[in-house]
């Protein structure tokens, strides 16, 4: 059982990935590049944590969203704490290539 929970959590994690790369290209640079000091605002911001939460688990596979739950997994925290992770890995990654 515990090896299902830690596939579905493997799952998410990929699933919170793809959407981050995803919103990062559709959205965030389009913003970024029409606002004035070249920032997201709060409210962009927050509209990209709910595009992130909404996004990921419409990929997540519904065994898995269930499984996730039934385990009292975090899972809003787990989608936010990847995203903020992968996130901070595509700056990392932005700055060495400058």
């Amino acid at each position: 059982n515990l090896k299902n929970i830690n596939d579905a959590q493997k799952e998410l994690i990929r699933a919170a990935k793809i959407t981050v790369g995803e919103l990062q290209q559709t959205l965030v640079l389009n913003w970024k590049s029409t606002n004035e000091d070249g920032k997201l605002t709060s409210m962009e911001i927050a509209q990209l944590r709910t595009k992130l939460l909404e996004k990921t688990v419409e990929r997540l596979s519904t065994p898995a969203y269930t499984l996730l739950q039934a385990a009292s997994v975090d899972v809003e925290g787990l989608i936010l704490g990847v995203g903020e992770s992968w996130i901070e890995r595509i700056k990392q990654q932005a700055a060495t290539a400058e």
